[in-house]
């Protein structure tokens, strides 16, 4: 019995049936690592952009706003071609021809002619067209719904604001760019305006609009030089300042000047940019202060 053992403990498996489970086992292996990689790298990515957001929220909004549409983007080859040739064409005055995209089957237009007529005229609705458009109808009432409940938010959020601590006007001036949707012909400038700008001379004094602690003193490419003011929830934000006044830590009561008027960061021209937040919710400034 022990002679049969050892002869079978010195048989060799067949070379080519050991080098199949040797590749077996490799290809194994190397999926798991390519597992392991893509997971450890999705999870560097994602905490770079948390950390982004934790260290600088409003840079991290104002850069979510303005480059977000590439994730909506639906990438297609004809559709990617026209963008990069409608960029070139415009900057720099090429003639690059576009190329033609075919329509979806929901977006065939059908026509049918006239009876005694040269001219065509779209079909009539069918029931599938009419229930898209009842969703389509749907959506947009939506949509305005939650605009509308946000505002009524916001001028909630203000009035108790108001009521518990005194508010005073940052600087004086005219408010050149409002809170909200705006049109801009500069397309680093997002659509969507998170406070309100007035505009004055160069140098022009700005006073802490409320009590509070000073919780921030920076700069960055969009805001320029700017001061964060912290009270309770309450953040209040002054950018593009020419000059700063105060330090990171300081008490400041209203009516406080804490800096000087400029164009610094992303601004076409001098104006304060007045911004106020309430846990993290932005709150459009002229529900606060009558600017004028």
């Amino acid at each position: 019995m022990e002679e049969v053992l050892k002869k079978r403990k010195n048989l060799k498996i067949n070379p080519q049936i050991d080098s199949l489970l040797k590749n077996d086992n490799d290809k194994k292996i190397t999926l798991v690592n390519k597992f392991v990689f893509q997971v450890f790298f999705c999870i560097v990515i994602l905490g770079s952009i948390w950390l982004y957001k934790i260290a600088d929220p409003l840079s991290f909004e104002y850069n979510k706003s303005k480059y977000g549409w590439v994730l909506q983007y639906n990438m297609t080859y004809e559709g990617t071609y026209n963008k990069i040739a409608n960029i070139l064409n415009e900057k720099f005055q090429f003639n690059i021809p576009l190329k033609d995209i075919p329509l979806n089957e929901k977006e065939t237009i059908t026509t049918i002619p006239l009876v005694n007529n040269n001219e065509n005229i779209l079909d009539i609705p069918t029931e599938d067209n009419n229930i898209v458009q009842q969703e389509n109808t749907s959506l947009i009432n939506e949509i305005q719904q939650k605009e509308i409940q946000s505002y009524n938010n916001m001028q909630i959020m203000a009035q108790e604001i108001k009521n518990k601590y005194t508010l005073v006007k940052p600087t004086t001036g005219q408010v050149s760019c409002p809170f909200g949707n705006r049109q801009s012909d500069n397309q680093d400038i997002s659509t969507f305006h998170l406070g309100i700008d007035i505009a004055n001379a160069m140098g022009t004094n700005i006073m802490a609009a409320m009590e509070g602690r000073i919780s921030d003193v920076s700069n960055n490419s969009i805001y320029g030089n700017y001061i964060k003011v912290q009270m309770d929830d309450i953040l209040i934000v002054y950018a593009h300042c020419s000059k700063i006044l105060v330090k990171e830590g300081e008490k400041v009561k209203p009516g406080d000047v804490i800096a000087q008027m400029g164009k610094t960061g992303l601004a076409t021209g001098v104006h304060l940019h007045f911004e106020v937040r309430k846990n993290g919710a932005v709150i459009n400034p002229e529900y606060l202060i009558d600017f004028r």
